[in-house]
């Protein structure tokens, strides 16, 4: 015979597997929309100066959209680079990026600078622009002094 606080019991069973469920599937959703990799395109590409590689060549890809985060990269012996947008995820955010390109930086201990060897019109005054479309990019930059 079946008294009334096994019936509660049940409801109560069912209703927390209800709720259960429901959260895991809310989670799941949630993990899927807003961690997305439809969001982020695979950027990689090469840097030349007159033709040349530009070795260690720093990169940012800063995203037009107000408040987005950018992606960076420094370039090999050979000038080529991929995106970083964070310490384990490589690739950048979708859209349209003002890029910036330089070769300046403090080293060691931070005392010494090492000289800019880009035109400012590619780093301090850039205007280079450039877009990230889902999938892989190769976005090469053949820069000159003009």
């Amino acid at each position: 015979m079946v008294n009334h606080f096994m019936k509660l019991e049940i409801a109560a069973a069912t209703t927390n597997w209800r709720w259960a469920a429901g959260l895991c599937l809310t989670g799941l959703l949630a993990s899927s929309i807003g961690c997305s990799e439809d969001k982020f395109g695979q950027v990689s590409g090469r840097v030349t100066f007159e033709g040349n590689p530009v070795a260690a060549a720093d990169l940012e890809f800063q995203p037009e959209v107000t408040g987005a985060a950018p992606s960076y990269a420094r370039a090999d012996d050979d000038g080529r680079y991929t995106l970083k947008y964070s310490a384990s995820k490589t690739g950048a955010e979708i859209g349209t990026h003002l890029v910036k390109i330089t070769t300046a930086r403090r080293v060691d201990d931070g005392a010494r600078k090492l000289k800019e060897k880009l035109p400012a019109k590619y780093n301090r005054n850039s205007d280079l622009v450039r877009e990230v479309k889902p999938g892989e990019n190769v976005i090469d930059f053949e820069l000159t002094k003009r």
